[in-house]
């Protein structure tokens, strides 16, 4: 037998010993909702006080016993897409960070869509870890389904009986969606540009024009030419097997361009994202071609280094903290009243940044 001691685990009883209290007083100080529905209310000194007790005493709290007593965890589950995109990270960042602002834990799953053949996979694998985990609720975000799989992912959402928030995921319709108005972003843009007595235009995209996103934003687009006698729109997908294309969006914007320009040259061009516009503004300068009094140009999303390019690039940017503010208060409101289940798309404005690129 080892002569080192094991060291006893300290309990709710322990520290509601040494202060001469109630264990079930101890219980909602420490709770970040006290009773696990925000209902309960104490005194500032005291909660500080039996927290700082604890502290002291090493106290742990088992999470997993308290979501079997309360029948809920605090904790909300997240699957989102892998990705390098600056808008996706940053959305996922400002997601959790209000989920934190509520007093929610969260856990985090990636889901890689690059292999069609391990996607579902994965999907399912993270799914049942999650439910494993007695969640509270789950926010699914920018995730891809379509045909058979969307029906797949859709019937396991609701199996979990769950609360359920898609975010720029329009796999299903079972449950609210939070995402970008790409409609109103696309027809701003294309007004604006139309406004300049320009009508031979083009859009360039990399994505296949059946995910909802892309749709909508050139859906927009059109909707703007179509209102305009003598304004054409030209819509270009580019495609490419070489995965340093496919995976590179500076590059497949320089060469889509590149293509464009070869057969005609437009007097302006709308992109699916800043950085294809990024690649498409090397790509003009590179043939000689003026920005924009010979082209203009526009992205969508909002980078950062937007703003950077010369000309700066205008833009659509993507209302990152909005979406995520909306998202988890929708999940909240979900999880506190079982009956409150909404469905239909919430579209969020879209900020429109005006810059030399366009005119």
């Amino acid at each position: 037998m080892s002569t080192k001691q094991l060291k006893k685990k300290v309990t709710q009883k322990d520290i509601a010993r040494k202060l001469g209290v109630s264990r079930t007083v101890v219980s909602y100080a420490l709770n970040e909702r006290p009773d696990g529905h925000g209902n309960v209310t104490m005194r500032p000194d005291l909660r500080q006080k039996i927290r700082q007790v604890a502290s002291d005493m090493g106290y742990k709290q088992d999470k997993m016993a308290t979501a079997l007593r309360e029948g809920r965890s605090g904790t909300i589950g997240i699957i989102t897409a892998y990705s390098d995109s600056q808008i996706t990270t940053r959305r996922t960042n400002e997601i959790c960070r209000h989920l934190e602002m509520h007093g929610y834990d969260y856990s985090l799953q990636m889901v890689s869509y690059d292999d069609e053949s391990g996607w579902m996979k994965r999907f399912e694998k993270v799914f049942d870890l999650l439910e494993c985990q007695r969640v509270d609720g789950f926010i699914v975000h920018q995730l891809f389904f379509d045909g058979e799989a969307s029906v797949t992912a859709e019937q396991r959402l609701l199996s979990a009986g769950r609360p359920v928030v898609l975010v720029s995921s329009y796999f299903s319709r079972m449950f609210p969606i939070i995402g970008p108005d790409y409609f109103n972003a696309g027809y701003q843009l294309a007004k604006h540009i139309l406004s300049q007595d320009r009508r031979k235009l083009a859009a360039i995209s990399k994505q296949p024009d059946n995910i909802f996103s892309i749709a909508e934003r050139f859906r927009g687009i059109q909707t703007a030419v179509d209102e305009v006698p003598g304004a054409s729109l030209h819509w270009i997908r580019f495609s490419s097997d070489d995965p340093s294309v496919i995976t590179n969006e500076l590059r497949a914007g320089f060469l889509a361009t590149d293509e464009l320009l070869s057969a005609q040259v437009p007097e302006a061009i709308f992109y699916t994202n800043d950085l294809m516009a990024c690649g498409g503004l090397s790509a003009l300068t590179a043939r000689g071609i003026r920005i924009p009094e010979d082209v203009a140009i526009t992205g969508f999303d909002g980078i950062n280094f937007s703003g950077f390019t010369q000309p700066p690039l205008t833009t659509a940017e993507q209302p990152v903290g909005a979406i995520a503010q909306k998202t988890v208060e929708t999940l909240v409101e979900m999880i506190g009243d079982f009956e409150y289940r909404p469905v239909g798309i919430t579209s969020v404005p879209c900020n429109i940044i005006f810059r030399a690129s366009s005119g």
